[in-house]
């Protein structure tokens, strides 16, 4: 059974396997909790939350992890990434 957005979120939040359309959440043994997005990691406990641009629809699903887990977008995630670039 395929999951809204919502139900998605609250997932995320409680750490809890989903399968959407186009995203799952699973606990992997090395990785931690994560979430996987058209077949790519976008977020585990051991990595953290890629703030690399993807479709939209990735884009949201990492705005959901990024408020649940940051309190932040990923639009500002992604500008606080861009200042810490050193060149």
């Amino acid at each position: 059974m395929y999951n809204n957005y919502q139900s998605i979120k609250q997932s995320i939040r409680s750490k809890q396997s989903f399968n959407g359309n186009s995203a799952i959440g699973y606990y992997d043994k090395a990785l931690g909790y994560t979430v996987k997005s058209y077949n790519t990691i976008i977020y585990s406990d051991v990595e953290g939350l890629s703030v690399k641009q993807y479709s939209s629809t990735t884009s949201r699903i990492q705005n959901l992890i990024a408020q649940s887990y940051y309190n932040k977008t990923i639009k500002q995630l992604r500008k606080e990434a861009l200042t810490l670039v050193k060149f």
